[in-house]
């Protein structure tokens, strides 16, 4: 599974929570238990009445979005989502990362990455240079941004298109695109059939 961000990898696992799972760069969790975590869950569960971090402290949960919008801080975004979708699950972070914990398995000792029996997450940057023979490309690339390739700005474009080509050239035989169908049906699969490579074509010539 190809995801564009870890925010894609946590997503994943939170929507299929796969058996036995493994991440392409190694690492046992792709999250990390950090100081102000549980404060923040604390915060968006009513459990408190603020949340402090970085020496602000914030009496709404749209401060909190607006602040890490602001100051570019990833990592506080990540964990606003993950722990936003975690409360409409009634899951807790804990919960959720004994879960990642216990179902992440290495493969066996020169066993190769396709005769893994579980699911391969990675990023497309961590993907770089390896195939594989099958790749389904996971929801949170910015396909929307791809097909109205004339009312963005060119360069936009090609690093859109550019990620979505590194992606579906991993694969030595089948890709899959996977898209929202609706918000009632999160995640849903669905396989594209074409993948329109006068996009990439496109991109090439306007770099």
């Amino acid at each position: 599974i190809l995801c564009r961000t870890n925010q894609g990898v946590f997503n994943y696992l939170m929507d299929y929570q796969p058996e036995t799972w493994y991440n392409l760069d190694g690492r046992q969790s792709p999250l990390k238990c950090v100081q102000w975590t549980s404060g923040l869950e604390a915060f968006l569960n009513k459990e408190a009445d603020s949340f402090v971090y970085k020496g602000e402290e914030f009496r709404a949960e749209a401060a909190i979005q607006d602040f890490a919008d602001e100051e570019g801080d990833s990592e506080l975004m990540r964990y606003l989502i993950l722990l936003r979708e975690l409360r409409k699950r009634e899951q807790s972070f804990d919960d959720f990362l004994e879960y990642v914990q216990g179902s992440f398995t290495r493969p066996k000792k020169n066993q190769a990455l396709d005769d893994y029996d579980g699911v391969v997450l990675a990023t497309v940057h961590k993907a770089k240079g390896l195939e594989f023979k099958r790749v389904v490309i996971y929801d949170d690339f910015k396909f929307h941004m791809i097909r109205s390739r004339g009312e963005v700005q060119n360069k936009i474009f090609c690093d859109e298109a550019n990620i979505l080509y590194v992606a579906t050239t991993r694969a030595r035989g089948s890709s899959i695109c996977t898209l929202k169908r609706s918000n009632a049906t999160p995640h849903s699969w669905t396989q594209t059939t074409h993948v329109d490579t006068n996009l990439f074509l496109y991109c090439k010539r306007t770099i």
